[in-house]
C-alpha cells in the first residue's frame, strides 16, 4: 500500500505535483528498454495463443505526457510520495490489445484464453510461460466489466514476472476489442477524456455516442454478413479437403491400428474427429497447408512411441482444476477404449510436438475438444463464463465414449437448441440476480446446470434418464434452485421404481417436466 504523502516543505501543491510527474517520467525513461522488451513478449506470447484466427495484438507504454495527465485525473498524488512508487504500481504502465474482427468475436477471445493458461495461482490468475521464458498472469474472471457509459468492456489485469524470484511484477492491462469496438472506444476517449479545450453537454455527449455506436453496430452486422458469405464458399473447399484427408488417414492408419487386434476396426469417427480438430477454423487458403503437412506426418509416423505413452500415470494434481475433469474422462477412455486409444495415436503422430509428454497430451485434446466450432452454438445465449463452461463440460463429458458423438452436427445442434431452450430465460436470469447476493450458493448452482445439462443429453441422444445423475440434480437443487420446478423423493421412487435408468413413457413426461417447461409453457401444450 503507498505511503500517504507529506507536503515538502516550502512546496506548493503544484509544485509538489510536478516534482511527482517528473520523478515518474524519469523512472519511465530509464526503464523504457526493459518496458519494451516485456511489451515485445506479451505481444508475441499472446499470437501465439489466438494463432490462426487473423485477429491482431499490439501494445503501447503509456508515455510522460498521458502518465502526468493520470496523475491528476486519478489523485495519485494524494496517494503517493514518490513518482518511481506510481511506476510501479500503475496498472495500466503497459497497454495491451487483442483485436479481433467482429463483436462476437470478443467472447470467443476471452475464452481462448481461459483454456490455453498452463495453470490458475491461488490468487486466481491464470498463469502462462511466455516466449522469453518469464511468467505472465491474467485475471480472468467478472468480465466483460461494466464501464461507467454502460457498455461492456473485456478489461483484464495482468502481470509479467520477469525473474520469477523477485516477486515483484511490471503490470499491464489487458483489453478484448473488436474493431468496431476499438474505433469507438478511441473516438470516445479523444472526445471525453482528453478534449479539455471545449465543453458539450453531458447528456447530449452521451447521446451522441450511443447514435454512433449503432451505426457502428450495423457496420459490425454488415461485416459479419459479408464473412458468412465468404465462409460459405470457403467451407465447400475447406469440406473436399477434410473428404480427402479422411481418405488419406484410413489408407495410412487403418491396418497398422487394427492389425493387433485380429480383424478390422470402424475407425471412421476417429479419423472424422481427428480432422474436425485439425481443420477447426481454418480458411481455404490454411486447409491446404494443413492438408500437405499431414500427409508428410503419415509418412513419418511412429505409432509405438504413442502407445507406449498411453502406460504413464496421469498426475491430476498437476492438471489445472477447471479443465481436470474433462482431461480426467480422456484418461480413463483412452487407457480403456480401443478407439479413443486409436485416437490418441493418430492425433499424437499427426501433429508431432516436441517435448510433449502424455500429460500435455491429453491437456491439448482437451483443449481442442473444448475449441470445437460445433460445441460453441449456445454460448451467444449465457455470456457468463462459469455458466457456459459448466454447460460446456456436461456436453463433452455427455458424449460418455462414443467418438462419433463430436461428429454428429445434427443431434449436437439439437441438444444446444435444447439447453438454449431451457436455460436461457427465467433459470439464467435468475441465476444472475443470485451472483449479486453474497449468500447465493452458485457452486451448487452450476453444479445442477451440469446435472441437468447431462440428464437432457441421456434423454435426447440415448433415450434414457439416469438414476445417478437425477439424485445429483436434485440434491444441488435443494441447496440452491433456479429452476421453476422441484423434485421430490417420492417423484424419483416411483418413477424409477428401483431401476438405474428410465426410458419410455415415463422418462419422456419427466422430460417435459424438467427440461422443456419453457416449450411447454410457450405452445401451451
Amino acid at each position: 500500500m503507498a505511503k500517504i504523502p507529506e507536503k515538502k516543505a516550502g512546496m506548493t501543491r503544484a509544485e509538489n505535483i510536478g516534482r511527482l510527474a517528473e520523478e515518474a517520467a524519469d523512472c519511465l525513461a530509464k526503464n523504457a528498454g526493459r518496458h519494451q522488451k516485456i511489451l515485445g513478449d506479451i505481444i508475441r506470447t499472446l499470437e501465439r495463443i489466438v494463432d490462426g484466427r487473423g485477429w491482431t495484438v499490439h501494445g503501447r507504454v503509456k508515455g510522460s505526457k498521458s502518465l502526468q495527465e493520470k496523475i491528476l485525473r486519478k489523485g495519485y498524488y494524494q496517494k503517493y510520495e514518490k513518482g518511481t512508487a506510481i511506476i510501479e504500481d500503475l496498472p495500466d504502465l503497459i497497454g495491451v490489445r487483442i483485436q479481433c474482427l467482429l463483436n462476437r468475436e470478443e467472447i470467443l477471445a476471452y475464452d481462448i484464453l481461459q483454456r490455453q493458461k498452463e495453470e490458475t495461482d491461488d490468487r486466481g490468475y491464470a498463469v502462462y510461460q511466455t516466449k522469453n521464458g518469464a511468467k505472465m498472469a491474467l485475471l480472468l474472471r467478472n468480465q466483460p466489466e461494466k464501464q461507467k457509459n454502460g457498455h461492456d468492456i473485456y478489461r483484464i489485469e495482468g502481470k509479467y514476472f520477469l525473474d520469477p524470484g523477485k516477486p515483484v511484477p511490471v503490470h499491464f492491462e489487458l483489453q478484448i476489442k473488436s474493431m468496431v469496438h476499438s474505433f469507438w472506444g478511441e473516438l470516445e476517449h479523444s472526445m471525453f477524456y482528453k478534449n479539455y479545450d471545449h465543453f458539450i453537454s453531458q447528456k447530449i455527449l452521451a447521446q451522441s455516442m450511443d447514435n454512433i455506436l449503432s451505426e457502428l453496430n450495423l457496420i459490425d452486422q454488415e461485416m459479419d454478413s459479408l464473412q458468412n458469405n465468404f465462409s460459405r464458399s470457403d467451407a465447400a473447399c475447406i469440406e473436399e479437403m477434410k473428404s480427402v484427408f479422411v481418405t488419406i488417414l484410413q489408407k495410412e492408419y487403418q491396418n497398422k491400428i487394427s492389425a493387433p487386434y485380429g480383424g478390422k476396426m470402424d475407425l471412421r469417427a476417429v479419423y472424422q474427429l481427428v480432422v474436425e480438430i485439425y481443420f477447426n477454423y481454418t480458411t481455404g487458403e490454411e486447409a491446404a497447408k494443413n492438408l500437405g503437412d499431414m500427409i508428410q506426418r503419415c509418412r513419418e509416423m511412429n505409432l509405438e512411441d504413442a502407445q507406449k505413452m498411453i502406460q504413464e500415470k496421469l498426475d491430476l494434481d498437476r492438471v489445472s482444476s477447471d479443465n481436470r475433469a474433462c482431461v480426467q474422462w480422456l484418461d480413463r477412455l483412452i487407457k480403456e477404449n480401443v478407439y479413443w486409444e486409436a485416437f490418441f495415436c493418430i492425433y499424437v503422430t499427426l501433429k508431432q510436438e516436441p517435448g510433449f509428454g502424455y500429460k500435455k497430451w491429453i491437456e491439448d485434446i482437451a483443449w481442442h475438444l473444448q475449441d470445437l466450432r460445433i460445441l460453441k452454438q449456445f454460448r451467444g445465449d449465457f455470456p457468463d463464463y462459469d455458466f457456459a463452461e459448466t454447460i460446456l463440460s456436461a456436453l463433452i463429458l455427455g458424449a460418455n465414449e462414443k467418438i462419433e458423438y463430436f461428429t454428429d452436427e445434427k443431434t449436437l445442434k439439437q441438444v444446444q437448441e435444447k439447453i438454449s431452450n431451457g436455460l436461457r430465460g427465467r433459470a439464467f436470469a435468475k441465476y444472475e440476480q443470485g451472483c449479486e447476493q453474497e449468500d447465493f450458493d452458485k457452486k451448487s448452482v452450476l453444479e445442477s446446470v451440469f446435472y441437468w445439462t447431462k440428464s437432457l443429453i441421456d434423454f435426447l441422444v440415448r433415450g434414457h434418464l439416469k438414476l445417478e445423475n437425477v439424485i445429483k440434480l436434485k440434491n444441488c437443487m435443494e441447496k440452491e434452485n433456479i429452476f421453476p420446478f422441484d423434485i421430490e423423493d417420492d417423484q424419483i421412487k416411483e418413477s424409477f421404481d428401483g431401476s438405474k435408468q428410465l426410458s419410455g413413457q415415463k422418462a419422456e413426461e419427466l422430460y417435459r417436466k424438467w427440461f422443456a417447461w419453457e416449450t411447454v409453457e410457450r405452445t401451451g401444450l
